[in-house]
């Protein structure tokens, strides 16, 4: 077996590393050794797997070959990951960085709450730097939501873990999977960047869109569940109410609701209060309103406000009497006239030199006439 050229390198699901012998050929290769556990997360060892080799020299400098390859590969996969190990910073900025360094990517917020409250502005512009986004719920850097990101990190993360590869991962590209009645890990969902809440595993970025405008739209400690969240989250109405329960908002549900539900009839008890619906009709949707809940409240959401609403000033009718200001004609845009106290400046005679004999003061007198 010859020497390796990097463009004919490949790493596969099962951690293995294929050579491609043809130049610009689109298949894979044939595997040729396998990663396995190294000192650190993010450095693995290689192992060459069993073949016949032109002499023991050029297998120890294949094997030295392939461990710089892989280094570069991962380092190149993962640059934004990677690039968290930044000694350069320093204080709550870098403690943030090491906790998601050491996660791969993902970092629950409460974990982070005392780092967070302890950032200025200019330790927020370094984190918005490293492409770091603070979530109301989880902390992660939405560009590393990439298939090739995504099962990378699954790869690294089982060979530090000692699970058997592959790994049972989402379809590249969707938005959420269903995960009832499968035998999945959520810690390695949740590092990849498909946290499980209910009964699905989301995309982090469109999950982290639905909490936003959750909190956003929120008014009294409640909100409306509505039919834009199913399309987010690509779930149906029930899977949507068990994933916002699952996130800890209470499901606000009527008697007339429970009874439903139940099969009941509903009871009225005397004095009773009624319990608050949200719109019967979604605004702009026209479909039927969703189902109230009450917000979480807790450190991570800190105080439900309702947005500032901002009306246009009115307009000044003008009275009897005003005078027209402005242009003749009914045209306005003049300057306003200044009315600050002009300044006059006054020369007390013989403070100064004579200068009768200078030119200049020759044409000041001229200029005077």
């Amino acid at each position: 077996m010859s020497k390796f050229d990097n463009n004919q390198l490949s790493l596969n699901d099962n951690g293995e590393i294929l050579w491609q012998s043809v130049k610009n050929n689109p298949l894979p290769g044939v595997p040729v050794a396998k990663i396995v556990k190294g000192d650190a997360l993010f450095e693995p060892n290689v192992a060459l797997l069993e073949a016949e080799w032109e002499s023991d020299d050029l297998k120890e400098a294949s094997e030295k070959h392939l461990n710089r390859w892989l280094n570069q590969h991962i380092t190149e996969k993962l640059e934004l990951l990677t690039a968290l190990d930044d000694p350069n910073l320093t204080g709550a900025p870098a403690e943030i960085c090491k906790k998601l360094h050491a996660a791969m990517g993902v970092v629950p917020r409460a974990e982070l709450e005392d780092q967070i409250a302890a950032l200025d502005e200019q330790g927020r512009s370094q984190l918005r730097f490293k492409k770091i986004r603070l979530g109301p719920i989880l902390a992660f850097i939405p560009l590393l939501n990439k298939p090739a990101a995504i099962r990378l990190r699954a790869i690294l993360w089982a060979i530090w873990h000692g699970h058997d590869l592959p790994v049972q991962l989402p379809a590249d590209g969707i938005v959420s999977e269903n995960i009832e009645g499968k035998q999945i890990d959520k810690d390695l969902y949740q590092m990849i960047g498909y946290p499980v809440y209910g009964p699905r595993a989301m995309r982090i970025d469109m999950l982290d869109r639905v909490v936003v405008d959750i909190y956003d739209s929120s008014k009294d400690w409640k909100f409306q569940a509505k039919h834009q969240y199913c399309e987010w989250l690509g779930c149906t109405i029930e899977d949507l109410y068990k994933i916002l329960e699952a996130l800890g908002h209470k499901r606000i549900v009527s008697d007339e609701q429970a009874s439903e539900e139940s099969g009941a009839e509903p009871e009225k008890a005397n004095g009773a209060e009624e319990v608050p619906s949200g719109e019967k009709v979604e605004g702009g949707t026209g479909l039927p309103g969703l189902d109230m809940f009450e917000l979480r409240r807790g450190k991570m959401s800190g105080k439900a406000k309702e947005k500032p609403k901002f009306s246009k000033p009115k307009a000044r009718k003008p009275k009897k009497g005003d005078k027209a200001k402005g242009k003749p004609n009914g045209k306005s845009g003049g300057k306003p006239k200044s009315q600050a106290p002009k300044s006059i400046t006054v020369s007390i005679k013989g403070d100064q030199d004579d200068n009768s004999d200078s030119p200049f003061a020759v044409l000041e007198q001229l200029k005077n006439k």
